[in-house]
């Protein structure tokens, strides 16, 4: 429907502009308020433009498809015409796409002015029209229209023309006073602050933009501050000049519905002004960093943290009387190693996000292929760590524990990936900074994602450059080979969390299907590891052959190409019910409870299981009858990531909580706690 939408609109135009011819789908009309004028005065001008039922044609900017009604003016040469003026227009829906333009009847209205020395009697208007009407097809139609006024010494007014004209230029907007709005750009959005003087309440603003793909349609979000209303847009691209027409369902200070607003290179900006408590300013910047740099740092201790800092604990027990130079080197590089993945993260994101392909936090689980991958990695290094084999190579050294002074590809490598198992997690603080980066330049961005990074590698590089501090750990010996192997089993049961969440992802059959590929892997890992342990074993050729067979087994019967399971069960619980922006606006005069969660997401899990499905917060919810819903993100959803985004936020778990009648959710803490929620939900209602 979109494609053919398109395609007939581009051959519409084509035969206006080669055999265009008058349509009786369309009637224009000129309209004048007077039948006489003076020299040195001005004259109104309408074309009233009359549609047959069903029929309509479009705005300045049509919208996502049609074309703009133009007026071709043929007047004397010495008479000044002004810009036109058009009422505000409705959103036509047509298949997918939102169109703007007018039904029935709209009059577009011009002046004229005569000049002090006009030398003629009678001025002679004359125009043409060319709009686009559509209906279930689309028809390009002209009219010449031609209206005379007599020039004379006094006015002659024409009463029906007149007032017909008086309400059509009751319904143009007028500009929205600069005193009552301020209005900026970041990388995404464009906010507009509008004073509560100026709009007491306001439940929805659309707004329509006058330039084709500037602003993102139906992405208008509504944020009430203290003493005004901020309207924020998502924006398609930036523009110097932005100009538009503000629409709100409730009054404006002067009992009108609809405002105009001009936002030219002087009133765009990169960020918030520095005026308003409410606004972006350095404090807000400094407070989101050292929120990046706390949640980093709390990251090491989130469970899908774990394996990895494992074997860094290792590392460093293994280093702890070794040289200094050594030890700072190695904790330096692993530092870099997540700084340098960070900065991956960030930019693959921004890139993804300029594509318009909405992506979060922890994105990468949402693919089948990448969970396949870590779950052969980490059931390779705990077979590793039970010394099922050894490898004497890089390759090891790269993915191991550091026990050479001289592994200074492995420290780098291991912060690779601990960044990599770390991204299914949220910490405490970490999601707020997140969110706020979202509508900060690209650079504060990129700060912030660095800040989560430094948080990260700061106990490491504090222990590498503290060498007093690794002596306090107990000496190298015997007992490190049990811890080590003890250790495996920790990386085991990330491999059990990483099959369940498969499961999520691509149902019973993927799981079986990995399952079988990781017994042939850990097959040829075990064949590998015999050849080691005695070199003089017979048919040793043979056995890497099977080794190497083994390998490609698990990895054809493995490969993800089966399709994604959309018979999901997210829940325990009959009274949840999936999440869709629909269901949230079609139940608004409820309270309601979204918890936007992901199989990969441990705090999620986490949550649901000590507070969410917890008799006492089921109670509490079924007292103050909520809606339930679950925005599941196991599997990349571009409704669920424009949700998060909207929210401020790019990262999960969230839990939002929506008051009956629709006015500003409440977003509460990532760390939920049964005291947080109740307390709440309690407020909320009271």
């Amino acid at each position: 429907m979109f494609s053919f939408r398109y395609f007939f609109v581009a051959i519409s135009i084509i035969f206006w502009t080669t055999t265009p011819a008058n349509c009786s789908e369309v009637n224009v009309t000129v309209l004048t308020d007077k039948t006489t004028t003076t020299k040195d005065s001005l004259i109104t001008v309408g074309f009233k433009m009359q549609m047959a039922t069903g029929w309509h044609t479009y705005w300045k900017n049509p919208g996502e498809a049609g074309y703009s009604t133009h007026v071709s003016w043929k007047l004397p040469e010495e008479v000044i015409k002004s810009e036109m003026s058009w009422p505000t227009p409705e959103k036509i829906y047509v298949g997918d796409l939102v169109n703007y333009g007018f039904k029935d009847e709209v009059i577009l209205i011009s002046t004229i002015k005569i000049p002090p020395n006009y030398q003629s009697n009678t001025i002679q208007i004359n125009a043409l029209i060319k709009w686009l009407a559509c209906k279930e097809i689309c028809i390009p139609g002209e009219q010449k229209v031609s209206k005379e006024v007599k020039v004379g010494n006094t006015n002659e007014w024409n009463l029906t023309s007149a007032e017909e004209l008086q309400i059509a230029r009751g319904m143009v907007p007028q500009p929205l006073l600069k005193s009552f709005a301020k209005s900026w750009v970041t990388k995404e959005f464009l906010h507009i602050r509008i004073d509560k003087d100026a709009l007491p309440m306001v439940k929805k603003i659309t707004f329509f933009p006058e330039t084709q793909n500037i602003v993102a349609e139906g992405s208008e979000t509504i944020i009430e501050e203290e003493e005004a209303w901020l309207l924020r847009l998502d924006l398609i691209k930036q523009s110097s000049k932005i100009n538009g027409t503000i629409h709100v369902d409730s009054k404006f200070y002067d009992n009108s519905y609809s405002k105009t607003i001009k936002i030219n290179d002087r009133d765009i900006s990169s960020a918030a002004p520095l005026n308003n408590g409410n606004s972006t300013n350095l404090t807000e910047i400094w407070t989101a960093l050292i929120f990046s740099l706390i949640g980093g740092f709390l990251l090491n201790f989130m469970p899908c943290v774990f394996p990895v800092v494992s074997i860094k604990i290792l590392g460093f027990i293994e280093k702890a009387n070794s040289d200094v130079n050594a030890i700072r080197l190695q904790g330096g590089l692993f530092a870099l190693g997540i700084l340098i993945s960070f900065w991956i993260i960030f930019f693959i994101m921004e890139f993804l996000l300029i594509r318009n392909i909405e992506v979060g936090w922890g994105f990468q689980l949402q693919s089948p292929i990448i969970i396949i991958g870590l779950i052969f990695l980490f059931f390779f290094l705990a077979l590793s760590f039970l010394d099922t084999f050894s490898f004497g190579s890089s390759i090891q050294k790269a993915i191991g524990p550091i026990a050479s002074e001289k592994n200074y590809a492995g420290a780098f490598l291991s912060g690779l990936l601990a960044t990599l198992v770390a991204t299914p997690c949220t910490a405490p603080l970490m999601g707020s900074a997140i969110g706020f980066s979202i509508t900060q330049p690209i650079i504060t961005s990129f700060t912030i994602y660095s800040g989560i990074g430094v948080g990260m590698a700061l106990p490491y590089l504090l222990l590498s450059y503290k060498p007093d501090w690794l002596r306090l750990l107990p000496r190298p010996g015997n007992w490190m080979q049990t811890i080590k192997q003890v250790f495996a089993f920790p990386l085991f049961l990330t491999v059990v969390w990483l099959v369940w969440v498969l499961g999520h992802q691509v149902g019973l059959n993927g799981v079986l299907k990995t399952l079988i590929g990781l017994t042939f892997f850990g097959a040829s890992l075990f064949a590998y590891g015999k050849t080691q342990a005695n070199s003089d074993t017979p048919h040793r050729k043979s056995i890497y052959i099977v080794a190497i067979v083994c390998v490609g087994i698990s990895i054809f019967v493995s490969w993800p190409n089966y399709s994604k399971n959309k018979n999901l069960d997210n829940t325990n619980l009959v009274s949840w019910e999936k999440w869709t922006p629909e269901k949230v606006q079609s139940i608004a005069n409820r309270p309601i409870f979204v918890d936007f969660t992901a199989a990969w997401c441990l705090t999620c899990q986490f949550n649901k299981r000590t507070v969410l499905r917890s008799r006492e917060i089921e109670d509490l919810f079924i007292s103050y009858d909520f809606a339930l819903l679950t925005a599941d993100w196991t599997n990349h959803d571009p409704a669920i990531s424009l949700a998060l985004k909207k929210l401020g936020r790019r990262g999960i778990p969230v839990y939002v909580l929506y008051p009956p009648g629709g006015v500003k959710p409440i977003i509460l803490p990532e760390i939920l706690t049964k005291k947080i929620l109740i307390s709440a939900v309690e407020g909320m209602l009271r």
